[in-house]
This record gives structure tokens, sequence and C-alpha cells, in this order.
């Protein structure tokens, strides 16, 4: 969480002495809140919390401010998803069926705590430059479900791409998000 220090008005003309930052535990229960940091930091601190956090669960967190009059409400709820990056995709393979290429795929052994959202298909163009595929044949859910993307041939040999009918190797990359 990240907030710019209160000052004139705001800090009802008394220095602020510390910020208090509470969590819900993952609970999603206003009642439960508890404090985790108390600073005397008016500037950027961070802090990390390691114990008690499962992979895919929403956390939510809250500050307020203290000076000698007391504390102020609390801001509004920030709130975040515990999770890593999805473990690497192991390479596509890529095969033609007809006039198309179809990218094949598995998903990630890991998905980081939350559900793979999207797929991002890359194909090296003829200068070597890894290009975002935009023109899979599938939808969206069916590429999520599927793990696929059929390409016509006539797209890869498009300026795009500039691959030659026949003679280029398509080489595809897929990342999971």
């Amino acid at each position: 969480m990240q907030w710019s220090a209160l000052t004139g008005d705001a800090t009802g003309q008394s220095t602020i002495t510390n910020y208090e930052i509470y969590w819900d535990a993952g609970t999603n229960n206003d009642a439960s809140y508890a404090l985790i940091v108390n600073s005397t930091s008016s500037e950027t601190f961070s802090s990390t919390i390691t114990s008690g956090v499962t992979s895919g669960t929403l956390y939510r967190f809250k500050y307020r401010a203290r000076n000698v009059f007391g504390v102020s409400d609390f801001s509004s709820v920030t709130s975040i998803y515990a999770a890593v990056a999805p473990s690497g995709l192991s390479a596509p393979t890529t095969t033609t069926s007809g006039t198309n290429v179809v990218i094949d795929w598995n998903a990630p052994s890991d998905n980081g705590g939350l559900a793979i959202t999207s797929y991002t298909v890359q194909i090296k163009d003829s200068g070597s430059n890894w290009v975002t595929v935009t023109e899979c044949s599938e939808s969206a859910a069916t590429i999520l479900s599927s793990t696929i993307c059929t390409l016509s041939a006539s797209t890869l040999t498009s300026s795009t791409y500039s691959l030659t009918a026949g003679t280029s190797t398509v080489e595809a990359r897929v990342t999971a998000t």
C-alpha cells in the first residue's frame, strides 16, 4: 500500500505520530481486521507477510493515521490476491492441418493460485522477431479450454509474419496469465 503523508488541515494541525495498517487475514470479514504494522514513518516503507498467507486467497487491507488527538477514519479498503506467476509452459507444437497451422500446448502444471485468464501466443516472423498472434480462429474461451490456436497459411504468409509457404518453419511460444 502506498499513500501520501497527511499535511496541513488533514492532520488536525498536529503532527502524525504513526500510521497503522490492518488486514483481514483472508477472512473477508469486516469485524476481523488485525493490526499488522504500526509505523512512525510518514514516507514509503515496506512490510512483507509470509506466514498465514494462502495462494489464491483475497486479502483486504486498510490504514489510518494517529496524532495526539486520536486516530483518523480508516482509508478505503485495498484488496490483493495472494498468487505467483503460473509455472512455465512446455514448448508448444505446431502441425499442419490442410491449409492451416495448429499451435498446441499444455496448460501450466501450477496456475500460481489463480485461474489462468488468457494465453499469449507469439510466432517468430521472417526477421526473427516475436510477433503476438491476434488471428487465432478459435474464441478466447476455446483457446483457454482447449489450448490450441489455428492459423491459416495465408495469415502466416501475410506481411505481419512474412513466412514463405511450404519452406518456412513456424516457431511459436505461449505464455499464460
